[in-house]
């Protein structure tokens, strides 16, 4: 059996999440889109991701916020975090590293750099499609 990472990507911004959700296209990865913390804490839980990339600041429950409880929460504390945002404090930035979170990428980022994150924590292989036509 293949196994195929997955990854929750939680930001209310729809414009942004479908531009990293095509970066990730090429890539054998299975990308699954909440749009607010509250969501991204039922989706970790149901979907059980190996990577969590999320925005803080949004609606219901703040990136941040959902980041701590998570990191309080045994077992889904353990999944790593990417932090896209545009809100850059060092005492965020030192309270985030705290939790899980292995990388902090202030908005605008290439996605060249989000991509080489991902890839340091799962491992991002190729679709069968595109190794065949090349």
């Amino acid at each position: 059996m293949v196994f195929t990472p997955k990854i929750l990507l939680i930001d209310d911004d729809a414009q942004l999440g479908a531009s990293i959700r095509r970066s990730f296209r090429k890539y054998d990865v299975d990308v699954v889109v909440a749009t607010h913390g509250s969501q991204g804490i039922a989706d970790v839980v149901a979907e059980r991701p190996d990577l969590i990339i999320t925005d803080l600041q949004m609606p219901y429950i703040t990136g941040e916020k959902m980041i701590e409880f998570l990191a309080q929460n045994g077992q889904l504390g353990r999944t790593p975090v990417i932090v896209i945002t545009g809100r850059w404090e060092a005492k965020i930035t030192s309270r985030m590293r705290r939790c899980n979170v292995i990388e902090l990428l202030q908005k605008p980022f290439e996605p060249e750099r989000l991509i080489q994150a991902v890839g340091r924590v799962v491992e991002l292989e190729l679709r069968e499609a595109l190794v065949e036509s090349a």
